[in-house]
């Protein structure tokens, strides 16, 4: 069975440290405006406003979900990579569809981003991203964060080889940022081994495990693998461990710590221990920032839980139902 491994304290904030509640998570570029996310499951640093909201230091970026043909990021269902089945539960797009803002955001990120590449190519791709990851990595060190973390699509996928190369350079301008990102196209994955301070894990579950399995032989990337608990996906996480020689870690914020009675299991103590997490706590980190597992070029592959099954709904009727409300 896959265990967890807690992290690193350099990518949380100085013991103490208080960080503006308005942080700004919106840059402006020559092509327009880029919006980062304030995942509270990635973020170093989190506080409860006082109307009992969690908000964080954004620190990931966003582009629409779902199948390009309705206007994501993702691909198509029928094609060998991006979408399966299994994405009917995808978290971004429920996000995406409660809150339109959200949704608005990630629409108007594509379009600066497609802007950028049309009007300067690869560089003003590269431009607007780094824009981002600038901005994040300010607010982390304005909060006490000794080594800045960045998450690319915490919302969204890679869209095409330019966005690769895109990624690739920002990555290589930021040198003292880690990044990391999860990816279901391999063929454009390829694009971004070898860079020290990116970490790719190809995203697989039961549909397109085959594949997964393939493209981490011929690249040597770990595997971030969405589990229902069965038999066929514990031999599944058996056959990851084998083909990667890495092992296979069960993400606590999707397993253990959602039933532990200290509140949201993406949200730690400021420390970076769960067990520092009372019920009442109002200020803490990211689960992302106090593990790092992922975020690790080196690290092992990961195991997230989905407990209960896979949702009823297809993954067609989930994007159909996300893009008629946009």
């Amino acid at each position: 069975m896959p265990k967890h491994v807690p992290g690193c304290r350099a990518h949380l904030p100085a013991p103490g440290a208080r960080w503006p509640i308005t942080t700004n998570a919106t840059v402006q570029t020559l092509y327009g405006s880029w919006t980062l996310l304030r995942d509270n499951k990635t973020t170093p640093g989190t506080r409860m406003d006082a109307q009992g909201r969690w908000t964080a230091i954004p620190n990931a970026s966003m582009l629409p979900a779902g199948p390009t043909s309705m206007g994501g990021t993702c691909g198509e269902l029928d094609e060998d990579e991006g979408l399966t089945e299994h994405c009917a539960g995808c978290y971004a797009a429920n996000l995406e569809r409660a809150y339109p803002s959200l949704s608005a955001a990630a629409a108007r990120n594509l379009r600066t981003l497609t802007t950028a590449h049309l009007a300067a190519g690869v560089d003003g791709a590269a431009d607007v991203i780094t824009a981002g990851v600038e901005l994040s990595a300010g607010a982390q060190y304005r909060a006490g964060v000794a080594s800045p973390i960045f998450r690319h699509h915490a919302d969204g996928e890679i869209l095409a080889d330019w966005h690769a190369d895109a990624i690739r350079m920002a990555a290589e301008r930021t040198s003292d940022v880690s990044h990391w990102l999860y990816s279901r196209k391999p063929s454009l994955a390829r694009r971004l081994v070898g860079i020290p301070n990116l970490a790719v894990l190809l995203s697989a579950d039961r549909a397109n495990i085959e594949l997964m399995l393939g493209a981490t032989r011929e690249l040597g990337l770990p595997i971030a693998y969405l589990s229902d608990a069965t038999p066929e996906d514990d031999a599944n996480i058996e056959r990851i461990v084998d083909v990667t020689g890495r092992r296979a870690i069960s993400c606590p914020a999707t397993g253990a710590w959602k039933h532990d009675g200290r509140g949201p299991a993406h949200v730690v103590g400021v420390t970076g221990r769960r067990a520092d997490m009372g019920p009442d706590a109002r200020v803490g980190a990211g689960a992302c920032a106090a593990c790092t597992k992922c975020v690790s070029p080196a690290g092992p592959s990961i195991v997230f839980d989905r407990h209960g099954g896979a949702p009823k709904r297809t993954a067609h009727e989930v994007f159909v139902s996300l893009r008629s409300r946009a």
